[in-house]
């Protein structure tokens, strides 16, 4: 065997037969326990159990029989095989040896192999004994679970199994089948017992399906239905009995089942009544129905389908898809194939439509088809279609005869507006790609009407509204161009008109609208107010519905101008409109996403480089457009209230910009633009006294306010209010673009700034255009009266900045200092600015000199035309005062590097430009010494 060695127990008190059998054993692979007594062997056996005992019979004490009682007594060794080892080769003792439980009985002296050869046996048997121990429980537990199954399966099917006894016709119950019946228990029970508990109704036929099964002895199987009826209520059964015959062909039993079937009788009868009510359905509907079996393209029509159609069944053969399509009107069977396909491919699970298809005397009917699939095939396509189709002829013809009046003026019979959109749509679609004549959509409105019905009566409307209507259709010759849209509107659709001619068209119609009406001798005068919308233009659209819109638009655009007017809808302008509104949304959305972005201009203390502060101005980090600039966006917002929402932003990203620069030990100010709509919003004040408080460390004092002289016009002295409330709190302020406006010198009265902003078109263009000198020396000389301080914009480079230096301005701005720039750029054009040299010994002008920088521009912008002819720069260095001045400073030897008079400044123009350069050095140390 395999494993590990079994285990023999010899019980001998010879300690001479105990090793010759231990060392027996040992010999042949098992493990040998040895005890010289009946008691040590008993404990020892009950602690561990041996596979096999040897036993000796004389043994002092306890002999070996009492030890074989002894050791069967235990519950682990009641089967373990005990062999019998003695001298003794008596009968009797042999027989009480097997009595008190030995298996085997070897006598003394013994042959080893015959030994071998028993102990091997037993050990055999033993382990044969256990293993068909193990298979007949196996074999008990696969019954019982089968037993189990089965009774689950019959309980879940509610069937149940019986046989019935011949001799006393009585039933006996195969499992639980007594449930079935509502018996209390499973004792077998007679026939005429079953029959009590049958439905009264059901007894005599079951009794008699019996009768005739024993009278035939079995040989034909019994088939029943019947009802049980107890306290639970009424059930349904189903008997299945077939006959067991012994060889010589008696009758040996009857074994059959009962199946609770009520479930399915209940289904049933839903189906009957569900068939029922189809049936009461398509009769009352006058429904047919059909049937097409798609494998064999054959189809079943029902008889009333056929009378539908006002033709016999038979007429309809052969009946396939090929013969209903040919009976379908041409322009419906498109939709009706192609509904019917996607059901025939599994893309949809039922097929409706509805299309005409032609009578037997050559009329349409329409029919409402409504089928599904009753099978499909291993791929999913339907191999067999049922469906019903339905009559719907009259009520196509309502629906059609209420559409038609719905699409009518019930007064005038012209189409309102929704037949004329109609009307208007069908013939724009028939003028193919646009490209042909335009059309328009003319919207007439008639002006104080009202007044009509008012003053006249409601008769007098109702007759002015007909005669209105005569000239309409005079005027276009189609009554079906013209539609009423309103109690007193009307609208026309103009063909091929050219759109140059419009308007003429126009004024004759409201020409003709004027002519006095009359009601009762009695003259009536209207006007109209008309709009026009043009299609077939590259701007224009073919949509009815938008071009009665847009006319419309356009009608009341000529109330607004005071009626009796016509307009002619301009799409630029709408255009231009929709854009604006697009740009508007787009705004909103990028402060919703923060799309916004602030960039810092700084401004310079110009003759030593010293950093003033910073100019915060607005850009937009657009997803799709990239960085804008304020003039692509800020224009559109006028007095909207993004404005405001933009303004508030700003105002809360500057102020955190100051926090966090201060955070970094880098101390500057900050200027921010203010617009109109905030400037003159009673609660700007305190809004901005709110955002510094929910700050904290924020020092008004740094942050400066520029206003534009435009927002400031509209109502000076409340401007003026509020500037004076925001310059209490300490916020510093300052006049942008000053000079662009009409009334500067207003502006410095009313006004409290501290800074006057020179506007950049006047610094940049000063080259080209020298009377700018004089407006910025204007400026200067009005700064100094109303002790106000002024900063140039437009510093584009150190030529600018030397020449606004030399008119008295030393404060500027531009891109010769820096481009407006991200805060995190600043520290690095911090340490790289440099002030250009020139500025550093530039100082501002007395007035003779000043005179002779309006000189030097007059002949830089005579340079750029390519002449000096006409040069003031001759007068003033010859004039006696420049000479007493800088006789004596290089003066005559600048006149002849100049060109005279009369020539033209053909020089290079780096050669003249170090001439001016000479020139400026000498006018600042005449003035400066």
């Amino acid at each position: 065997m395999n494993g590990k060695p079994l285990t023999i127990m010899v019980v001998d008190d010879l300690p001479a037969n105990l090793q010759l059998l231990g060392d027996l054993l040992r010999a042949d692979g098992y493990r040998v326990l040895q005890f010289p007594s009946g008691p040590l062997a008993l404990r020892a056996a009950s602690r561990e159990t041996p596979d096999l005992v040897l036993l000796d019979i004389l043994m002092p004490g306890m002999d070996g029989f009492e030890v074989c009682r002894a050791l069967r007594q235990i519950d682990e060794l009641d089967e373990t095989p005990i062999l019998f080892v003695s001298a003794v080769d008596d009968l009797q003792r042999k027989i009480e040896a097997f009595r008190c439980g030995g298996v085997d009985y070897i006598t003394k002296p013994f042959e080893k192999l015959e030994v071998l050869a028993r102990v091997r046996t037993h050990l055999q048997l033993r382990q044969a004994r256990f293993e068909l121990r193990d298979q007949n429980r196996q074999l008990d537990q696969m019954v019982e679970e089968r037993t189990l199954a089965l009774r689950r399966v019959q309980a879940q099917a509610q069937i149940g199994g019986f046989f019935v006894d011949p001799t006393d016709r009585k039933i006996h119950w195969l499992g639980d089948a007594w449930r079935l019946l509502g018996l209390p228990d499973g004792a077998p029970i007679s026939l005429p017992e079953q029959l009590l508990l049958v439905h009264p109704d059901d007894r005599d036929a079951l009794e008699a399906t019996w009768d005739a099964f024993w009278d035939a002895g079995g040989q034909h199987p019994l088939s029943m239905e019947f009802r049980i009826s107890s306290s639970a209520g009424t059930r349904w059964l189903t008997a299945e009995v077939t006959a067991e015959h012994r060889e010589d062909g008696s009758l040996h039993a009857a074994r059959g089942f009962h199946q609770d079937i009520t479930e399915r009788k209940r289904q049933e009868q839903e189906r009957r009544e569900e068939q029922s009510r189809l049936v009461n359905a398509l009769e009352a509907a006058e429904a047919s129905t059909w049937e097409w079996n798609t494998v064999t393209d054959t189809v079943v029509f029902s008889e009333r389908w056929a009378k539908q159609l006002g033709c016999q069944l038979g007429e309809l053969t052969p009946a396939a898809k090929e013969r209903w399509q040919e009976r379908v009107h041409p322009d419906d069977v498109t939709a009706a194939s192609e509904n019917l396909q996607a059901c025939l491919e599994g893309k949809a699970e039922r097929y409706n439509a509805e299309y005409r298809i032609r009578h037997h005397r050559g009329h349409w009917l329409w029919l409402r088809t409504t089928g599904r699939a009753l099978r499909r095939s291993a791929t999913g396509r339907a191999t067999l279609i049922a469906g019903i189709d339905i009559d719907v002829t009259e009520q196509r013809e309502r629906e059609a005869a209420i559409s038609a009046a719905a699409r009518r003026d019930t007064a005038t019979g012209l189409a309102n507006r929704l037949g004329f959109a109609e009307h208007v749509s069908r013939i724009l679609s028939q003028s193919g790609d646009g490209t042909g004549p335009s059309a328009a959509v003319v919207y007439i409105d008639l002006d104080d009407f009202a007044a009509v019905n008012a003053g006249y009566g409601a008769e007098a409307g109702d007759s002015c509204i007909e005669q209105i209507t005569t000239r309409l259709e005079r005027f276009i010759g189609s009554r079906d161009d013209i539609g009423r849209v309103g109690g007193d509107e009307f609208a026309l659709l103009l063909r091929d008109v050219q759109p140059e001619l419009l308007p003429m068209q126009l004024m004759r119609l409201k020409q003709l609208i004027g002519e006095p009406l009359s009601h009762e001798d009695q003259r009536i005068d209207l006007t109209a107010s008309l709009g026009a919308s043009l299609s077939g233009s590259p701007q224009s659209t073919t949509d009815a519905e938008r071009l009665l819109r847009q006319a419309d638009h356009a009608m009341y655009q000529a109330k607004l101008k005071g009626k009796n007017r016509h307009c002619v809808f301009d799409n630029a302008v709408e255009d231009s409109k929709r854009r604006k509104f697009q740009i508007l949304e787009d705004i909103a959305r990028g402060l919703r996403n923060g799309e916004f972005r602030l960039h810092y201009q700084p401004k310079i203390y110009m003759p030593t480089g010293a950093l003033i502060g910073f100019e915060a101005l607005i850009r937009w980090q657009h997803p799709e457009r990239g960085l804008l600039p304020p003039a692509d966006f800020i224009p559109v917002l006028g007095n909207h209230t993004l404005a405001v929402d933009l303004q508030d932003w700003v105002i809360g990203e500057a102020m955190d910009q100051l926090l966090d620069w201060d955070s970094r030990g880098f101390y500057t100010s900050l200027s921010i633009n203010v617009d109109g709509v905030n400037l003159h919003d009673p609660g700007f004040p305190e809004k901005l006294r709110g955002a510094l408080k929910r700050r904290g460390s924020v020092d008004p004092e740094r942050l400066e306010l520029e206003i534009l002289e435009t927002s400031a016009m509209e109502d000076m002295p409340f401007v003026s209010e509020q500037l004076k409330q925001l310059r209490d709190t300490g916020f510093k302020l300052s006049l942008d673009d000053f000079g662009a406006g009409y009334s500067s010198m207003t502006f410095l009265k009313w006004l409290p700034v501290q800074v006057i902003k020179i506007d950049q078109s006047f610094v940049r263009e000063l080259l080209e255009t020298p009377d700018n000198a004089m407006i910025i020396q204007s400026i200067m000389g009005l700064s100094r009266s109303f002790r106000r301080d002024v900063l140039a914009e437009g510093v584009e480079s150190a030529l600018h900045g030397r020449l606004v230096m030399e008119l008295g301005c030393e404060m500027g701005q531009g891109y010769a200092i820096a481009r407006p720039m991200p805060p995190e750029m600043i520290p690095a054009w911090r340490d790289a600015w440099r002030v250009p040299s020139e500025w550093c010994h530039c100082r501002p002008l007395d007035t003779l000199m000043i005179n002779g920088l309006l000189a030097e521009l007059d002949f830089r912008s005579r340079i750029n035309e390519g002449s000096t002819r006409h040069s003031t720069l001759w007068t003033w260095l010859s004039s006696p005062e420049v000479r007493q001045r800088i006789a004596d400073k290089g003066l005559e030897s600048l006149l002849s590097a100049l060109p005279t008079r009369r020539e033209h400044a053909n020089q290079d123009r780096e050669q003249l430009g170090v001439l001016l350069d000479n020139l400026f050095e000498l006018r600042q140390e005449a003035t400066h010494g």
